[in-house]
């Protein structure tokens, strides 16, 4: 089957009712950020489950759009990243996520944390490796020390463990081998959006021995997991706002010309609600009563400029948000099987970004065999964009194949496919678009949505 004419050719499509992802699916794609100092930040960005290259480390001076310095790490999908320094212009940086191992399209994934030495020579940076870790069956997505320990969620289990062993930024570094771990809070004590968090914080006061987790569903909540002696106790609360009328949104990740959006002022008095586009026009207006959830109907407008800042406004609190501009929904022939809508990072001028999406497959397609197609299209100058829709309703990017990725094995599949695409300083202001489709031997596939964003 031709899929650059799968759109054309009048093919009628079979559309299953697919099962939503989660947001722990794209979280796995999202990117992870932590402060060097007062003046720099760093981004670590998830990179191709093929195991193709390495994760990339960037600076930023705060509030700058592009990065200072980017190099890249042994690790091929970040899960946390913690910095402690070390000195003038030196830190001692933990990062914990998986690597590749094994050649094929998909390979053997296994989980890892990573010690560095990360200094600063004039305007040049480097990381040196100090010590690793590998895990055959501990997945460290979220992970904070302490004098203590190390606290980890393992991706794999929803469980959280601890260890006492664990030194970053001594002579001698240590980390804790996989029998070292013992258990804090198992998945089944934990709430259910465990592994849907963005953040493992430690509560700094001295005797608190408390870990929060932050969950990324709304209305936000905590999971403080605390020990007394041998024992742990996790509890579950509200998220507290972090400002007087401190603005929410939510799905942030998917909002596009296409969906709604929600709004809320939380912990503020409310009041007049503005959404903005890039030059200041207003799209939207609506009054927010105080702590309530206000839904924002679809904006048309997002699609002009999807990528860019856009900003929500009340109460005298700016919230800056990035929509994408997206058509269609995924569908799937293939029962049991279904690709996520896709998530991409934002796109800067000479720099790599990625793209990708989540895998949802039951345990019964663990041996079928298809091909992945990443398609790739751009916006023309008419502000038109590539795309076509069947009289069944799909979607489809009506390009030439940007990517095949053939022979890939469903068990093998990590959650995510993802790959990242390099850029040069004369593609800013141009919006690219993608979309994925997998392709099975029996003739059945599953798509993604089409989605974008402008270069900036």
């Amino acid at each position: 089957m031709n899929i650059r004419n799968i759109a054309s050719s009048g093919i009628a499509l079979a559309i299953a009712t697919c099962t939503a992802l989660t947001a722990q699916d794209l979280n796995l794609l999202r990117d992870r950020h932590a402060r060097l100092d007062p003046d720099h930040s760093q981004t670590w960005i998830h990179h191709p489950s093929d195991g193709s290259s390495d994760a990339v480390f960037s600076v930023f001076l705060n509030g700058q759009p592009t990065p200072i310095d980017t190099f890249t790490l042994p690790l091929h999908r970040i899960g946390f990243v913690a910095c402690f320094e070390h000195g003038a212009d030196r830190w001692r940086m933990l990062a914990g996520g998986t690597e590749n191992v094994a050649g094929g399209t998909m390979p053997t994934v296994r989980g890892k944390m990573v010690i560095l030495d990360v200094a600063r020579i004039g305007s040049q940076w480097s990381a040196t490796p100090l010590l690793s870790q590998v895990y055959t069956s501990v997945d460290p997505w979220l992970g904070a020390v302490t004098d203590d320990g190390i606290l980890v969620l393992d991706y794999m289990t929803g469980n959280v463990l601890f260890s006492d062993r664990i030194d970053v930024t001594g002579t001698t570094p240590e980390l804790p081998l996989e029998a070292e771990f013992s258990m804090a809070s198992s998945s089944q004590a934990g709430p259910a959006w465990r592994r849907e968090m963005t953040y493992l914080l430690v509560n700094e006061t001295p005797g608190s021995n408390g870990w929060f987790f932050e969950s990324v569903l709304e209305p936000r909540q905590i999971e403080t997991i605390t020990r007394t002696g041998p024992n742990w106790v996790n509890t579950v609360s509200p998220t507290p706002a972090r400002l007087p009328g401190e603005i929410l949104v939510r799905n942030e990740p998917s909002i596009s010309q296409t969906s709604g959006m929600q709004v809320k002022m939380n912990g503020g008095p409310g009041g007049p609600m503005t959404i903005a586009d890039p030059n200041g026009n207003v799209l939207y207006r609506a009054n927010v009563a105080a702590n309530s959830w206000v839904a924002v109907p679809p904006i048309a407008a997002f699609a002009a400029n999807p990528g860019l800042p856009h900003v929500v406004r009340c109460g005298g609190q700016d919230y800056e948000f990035h929509p994408t501009v997206r058509y269609g929904t995924p569908g799937s022939t293939k029962a049991g099987f279904t690709l996520s809508t896709g998530i991409m990072n934002q796109p800067i001028a000479g720099h790599p970004f990625h793209h990708g999406v989540a895998v949802a497959s039951g345990p019964a397609l663990a041996n079928q065999v298809g091909t992945l197609f990443v398609k790739f299209g751009m916006r023309d100058p008419n502000g038109t964009d590539p795309v076509v829709q069947l009289p069944n309703g799909a979607h489809f990017l009506n390009t030439t194949v940007a990517q095949v990725h053939p022979n890939i094995t469903v068990g093998k599949i990590h959650r995510t496919f993802g790959f990242a695409m390099p850029t040069t300083s004369a593609n800013a202001g141009s919006v690219v678009l993608f979309q994925y489709i997998m392709l099975f031997q029996d003739g059945s596939y599953a798509w993604s949505d089409v989605f974008g964003s402008t270069i900036r």
